[in-house]
């Protein structure tokens, strides 16, 4: 009996073992082009620019073309990319077809003058940022061969930045489902965000500024949210646009415009305009 005993303690501790070190034993990433070359998916969903080819401090580089690579090898379950720090020249509209996909970047390069990890004084600005030609759309949402909604596509903690007050930043042509926008910095651009046919987008915590227009949410919407941004629209555009909505709330905004007005709605249904801080040169 005590040798049997014995064998069933000497048995559990070497299942222990053995399921310890499966447990604490990671497979490591590999970079895409090893990945490539081995035949190996990517099954993690997360897939970092800079793996893929992109260059950041170089103008004349298109990183968009990396980005659409990237999409395309999403399988229909998306995925997230992730943009590091850095400055990443974009001279042709970054492609999104399909849905659930995030694009999230290291921060949006807004920052206090303090680092509170360091205690020590801190440059300001850096951060990811896609810097887009002049006249150029960055983003764009659109599936050229199917006409249903796109769903669940979310951008977060970057920055795009214009070469020109033109172009768009954002641009959904198509119906939408549940676009979030959140913690970007936007502008020098001409048209900030403009989504057609959007159902329950949210915007928020963002900077959406020297612009032509901020937001533009046209064709019809319902339950949009536009919440605690910093907007502002110059010099004859619209801050906020928003066509045929239903069940919108704008609240928390700091709206300072030099444009030619606000806030403006075309038929709107049930909506909320409340809590905002709108400065401007003119009564209304």
């Amino acid at each position: 009996m005590k040798k049997l005993n014995s064998v069933l303690i000497v048995s559990v501790i070497l299942i222990v073992g053995l399921v310890a070190g499966v447990a604490v034993t990671t497979i490591p990433l590999l970079p895409h082009s090893v990945s490539q070359y081995l035949g190996i998916a990517n099954t993690t969903g997360y897939y970092n620019i800079i793996d893929y080819g992109a260059q950041s401090d170089r103008p004349g580089f298109d990183n968009a073309k990396v980005i659409n690579e990237i999409i395309q090898d999403m399988g229909d379950n998306g995925g997230t990319i992730y943009i590091p720090v850095g400055n990443f020249y974009i001279h042709s509209p970054i492609a999104i077809d399909r849905s659930y996909i995030s694009i999230i970047g290291d921060n949006s390069g807004l920052r206090s003058g303090v680092d509170g990890s360091t205690n020590t004084t801190q440059f300001g600005g850096g951060g990811a940022k896609l810097i887009v030609e002049p006249g150029v759309t960055a983003i764009q949402i659109l599936d050229e061969e199917n006409s249903e909604r796109i769903s669940g596509v979310s951008f977060k903690s970057f920055q795009l930045r214009g070469q020109g007050n033109n172009g768009i930043g954002i641009e959904a042509v198509q119906d939408t489902d549940r676009i979030v926008i959140d913690d970007l910095v936007i502008n020098n651009i001409g048209i900030g965000v403009q989504l057609h046919g959007a159902d329950a987008p949210s915007i928020r915590n963002s900077w959406i500024a020297e612009t032509t227009t901020s937001i533009i949410l046209n064709g019809a919407s319902q339950q949009a949210s536009i919440v605690n941004n910093s907007l502002g629209a110059q010099p004859d555009g619209v801050t906020i646009e928003l066509e045929n909505a239903k069940w919108f709330n704008i609240s928390g905004n700091n709206i300072y415009p030099d444009g030619s007005s606000n806030i403006r709605l075309y038929n709107p249904i049930h909506g909320t305009i409340a809590s905002n801080t709108i400065s401007a040169r003119y009564n209304g």
